[in-house]
């Protein structure tokens, strides 16, 4: 749809806008907002059951694998994230990117280590 983000959008700072939502929103519902109102800016909402990512007019949605065993949890986010933005880095795209951080975090979750330590 959209094609790749540049890299420079990585990090995507935001001028100081603090942005509350409500707790009946969804995560779908606050990436649209957010996308409509940070247009330039690359959205990613990750969780439980994988992530989706906003950029201009496009949605992409990737699911994951639940770990029914998890090790740990404490951490996985920073695993997704450093996962998704290694794959931005690589120009891989945005599809490509969640997976990465949605393997990244559940390699993590599973084993309770990360690939440093192997």
């Amino acid at each position: 749809m959209g094609g790749t983000p540049p890299v420079r959008y990585l990090p995507c700072v935001v001028p100081c806008k603090l942005y509350f939502m409500n707790v009946e929103v969804k995560g779908e519902q606050a990436g649209k907002i957010l996308a409509a109102e940070l247009q330039e800016c690359i959205i990613v909402i990750h969780g439980i059951d994988g992530a989706r990512c906003y950029w201009k007019q496009e949605q992409v949605v990737e699911t994951t694998q639940k770990v029914e065993q998890p090790k740990i949890l404490t951490g996985a986010g920073d695993h997704f994230n450093a996962g998704f933005c290694c794959g931005m880095l690589n120009k891989l795209g945005l599809r490509d990117s969640l997976r990465l951080g949605n393997k990244a975090a559940g390699y993590y979750i599973r084993y309770g280590r990360d690939m440093e330590e192997i």
